[in-house]
C-alpha cells in the first residue's frame, strides 16, 4: 500500500499541498463490487458528478473535499471509460489522508487518486492565474458550517470561474441549517440546478448541485429563505 510520507508535508498554516498518489490497474469486476460499497447518499453525489462531466465540453477534475477515506474518488476513478480528468481527495487532518491512502492502497483496481494534505479550497484559490483546472468539487459528510467555512474563499476570489460546479450533501438537513447555506455570501455566483434526495436508517440526505455556468446563462435564481421555509424535516423536532 502507499505511504504517506511526513517528511514531503507542509505545515497546515502554509496552506501548502501534499500529494501522494496511488496507481494501480482497473478491472470491470472490481468496479462492480466497488459500486455496491458505495452509501446511497455517495451513489447520488457521485451520479450527479457523472452526469457533469459528460455534459462538459472541457476536461474536469473531481475535487473531493473531507474526502476522509478517498471512497467518491476512488469509485469515480473505477467507473469505465470515467469522464474525470483526474481524481483528488483533501483533507486537513493527517490521519484522515493516512485512511484515504490505506484505503486506496487495499484496493487493487484504479485510476490514479490524489490525497492531498491542505485546509479547504484554499491552496486551488490561492493558486497563480495561469492554472485553469476546472473542478466539480463535492464537500460531503461535515455540517453545513464547516461547508460554509470550506467555500468562504470563493466568495472573494478572482479564482472562482476554476470552480463551475459545487455538490454539496450536508449531513444537517433542518430548514434553518439549509437557510443558512442557500443565503450563504459564498453561493451567490451559483443556482441551484439539482437536487437528489434519499433516505439512509430514518434519515434524509440531500445532494445539491449547484452550478456556477446556468447562473452566468441567465437561469432562474437560487431559492431564498422564504422559498425553503416549507420545507419540513421530519427528523427535525423544532418542526414537529
Amino acid at each position: 500500500p502507499p505511504r504517506f510520507d511526513n517528511s514531503s508535508m507542509f505545515r497546515f498554516h502554509r496552506c501548502s499541498i501534499a500529494v501522494a498518489t496511488a496507481t494501480v490497474m482497473r478491472t470491470t469486476s472490481m468496479c462492480s463490487a466497488l459500486m455496491h460499497s458505495l452509501p446511497p447518499r455517495l451513489g447520488n453525489v457521485l451520479s450527479i458528478a457523472n452526469s457533469i462531466t459528460m455534459s462538459s465540453p472541457r476536461p474536469l477534475a473531481l475535487l473531493d473535499v473531507c474526502g476522509d477515506h478517498a471512497l467518491l474518488p476512488i469509485h469515480a476513478s473505477a467507473t469505465p471509460n470515467s469522464p474525470f480528468s483526474s481524481f483528488i481527495s483533501s483533507d486537513i487532518s493527517e490521519n484522515a489522508c493516512r485512511s484515504a491512502l490505506e484505503t486506496i492502497g487495499s484496493i487493487p483496481s484504479s485510476v490514479p487518486v490524489d490525497v492531498v494534505n491542505c485546509d479547504g479550497l484554499k491552496p486551488y484559490v490561492d493558486a497563480p492565474s495561469p492554472n485553469r483546472t476546472l473542478y466539480v468539487t463535492v464537500i460531503a459528510g461535515v455540517g453545513v458550517r464547516t461547508i460554509l467555512s470550506i467555500l468562504e474563499p470563493l466568495a472573494t476570489s478572482p479564482q472562482v470561474s476554476n470552480f463551475p460546479h459545487l455538490i454539496l450533501s450536508p449531513t444537517n438537513t433542518r430548514s434553518t441549517n439549509l437557510n443558512k447555506l442557500f443565503c450563504s455570501e459564498a453561493l451567490r455566483r451559483y443556482n441551484l440546478v439539482l437536487c437528489k434526495v434519499n433516505k439512509e436508517r430514518e434519515r434524509f440526505y440531500f445532494a445539491l448541485h449547484f452550478s456556477q455556468i446556468t447562473a452566468a446563462s441567465g437561469a432562474s435564481p437560487r431559492p431564498t429563505t422564504t422559498a425553503l421555509s416549507s420545507y419540513v424535516d421530519p427528523l427535525d423536532s423544532e418542526s414537529l
